[in-house]
């Protein structure tokens, strides 16, 4: 039996596989998304690898509706992190703790649900969620981010500093929080675990951002100090943020926003998590 990587498809099977038709798939690498391998006889071959690239591809171009300009910089970034965490495999389980509170357990309590009617819903078991509500659980941001959906929440609702009680900090401190987005990071500015604010420093590398419509309680601000961000709210307001504009939402809205431009985007970030 071949290995996986040996077995090839043609173009016109690849398509089938991927749901578009062949003159699409041309039309990326004549854009300059992907280059295809050849065969001695000059037919394009695909891989598996190749297929869930091109899959990535139709994800951004069809469905998130991006330009290939702002494609090209996501797949550069997605390949360099890929070969990045080759090398340099760590865990970020200490700042994952973060996020697992007993806000979880009190937003789910004052809602009236069970363990096993949010469990059910998020297809973890209830045991597993229990663990997540007392900050035992080694889970994914993946999960997180679910449950938080399943609350209409920001994810940034459950961050918490452990012990926090600094009212300064300095520059260049404060923690980093991952909240799995790919090419952003953040940087917690409020070390107060009583502050009912969010402030936080974004980070945001070309061509990242959360470009999925989504909206959850509470109401945003951000105030752009370098670069340009793109925003788009009920998917149909645009707004291009350059440095020193802002911009007010209420997060029930829906939004998305990306980093359009050539250069590293530094924002400001406000969170008030209290529904409208």
């Amino acid at each position: 039996m071949k290995n996986s990587d040996e077995i090839l498809f043609n173009i016109n099977q690849v398509a089938k596989q991927i749901g578009v038709v062949p003159g699409t798939i041309r039309n990326w690498e004549k854009e300059g998304l992907f280059n295809a391998r050849r065969t001695k006889n000059n037919y394009r071959a695909f891989t598996f690898e190749d297929i869930n690239f091109l899959k990535r591809i139709k994800d951004l171009s069809l469905d998130k509706r991006l330009s290939y300009d702002v494609i090209k910089k996501m797949l550069h970034l997605q390949i360099m992190q890929q070969n990045a965490e080759r090398n340099n495999k760590f865990s970020k389980q200490q700042i994952s703790k973060k996020f697992l509170s007993k806000k979880w357990r009190s937003l789910r309590e004052d809602a009236g649900y069970t363990l096993d009617e949010v469990s059910s819903q998020l297809g973890i078991s209830p045991s597993y969620l229990s663990k997540i509500e007392t900050g035992q659980a080694n889970t994914s941001f993946e999960v997180l981010q679910r449950l938080a959906d399943f609350f209409h929440q920001n994810i940034l609702f459950f961050f918490e500093e452990q012990n926090g009680n600094s009212r300064l900090i300095k520059r260049d401190e404060g923690s980093q929080v991952d909240i799995g987005l790919e090419g952003v990071n953040i940087r917690n500015l409020v070390a107060d675990s009583t502050a009912h604010v969010k402030s936080m420093l974004y980070t945001i590398q070309p061509g990242c951002g959360n470009y999925s419509d989504h909206s959850h309680f509470g109401e945003e601000f951000v105030y752009l100090l370098q670069g340009s961000l793109e925003f788009t709210l009920n998917d149909t307001a645009v707004y291009e943020l350059e440095p020193g504009d802002s911009l007010f939402f209420h997060s029930s809205e829906t939004h998305r926003w990306i980093n359009n431009g050539e250069e590293t985007a530094t924002a400001l970030w406000v969170y008030s998590p209290f529904k409208d």
